[in-house]
């Protein structure tokens, strides 16, 4: 009985590692940084607002930014997105992001999401 009880507190301490873990993870968990180019980068590599969007954003918003069950669709033509000029994008970025950015990622962020 000792034995059988002591391997269910591990498994609900295990389980409560793994919740933690996933909840951390989600939406970036932390600031991006950007670092400037100073020459054009290698095919694939992710720069300016689509290097922002993958490190803080991506994780909730997926990588096609469609949404998910964690976080709304946030595509080009979604209305979050297409309502919305540059700059009124970068206001709603600084409200709506769990995430602290700059005011120069957030411009970078709104550059990138009204891309299609």
């Amino acid at each position: 009985m000792n034995n059988l009880k002591n391997t269910g507190l591990r498994s609900i301490a295990a389980a409560g590692l793994i919740l933690t873990g996933i909840g951390l993870s989600a939406c970036g968990g932390g600031t991006p940084t950007t670092q400037p180019t100073t020459s054009n980068p290698p095919t694939g590599t992710l720069t300016g607002g689509a290097l922002i969007y993958s490190n803080t954003c991506a994780s909730c918003h997926g990588v096609n930014r469609t949404g998910t069950t964690l976080a709304p669709d946030i595509s080009v033509n979604s209305p979050r997105i297409s309502g919305k000029t540059e700059n009124a994008l970068v206001v709603w970025i600084s409200t709506h992001s769990p995430v602290p950015l700059s005011s120069a990622e957030r411009n970078l962020l709104a550059t990138f999401l009204k891309t299609p």
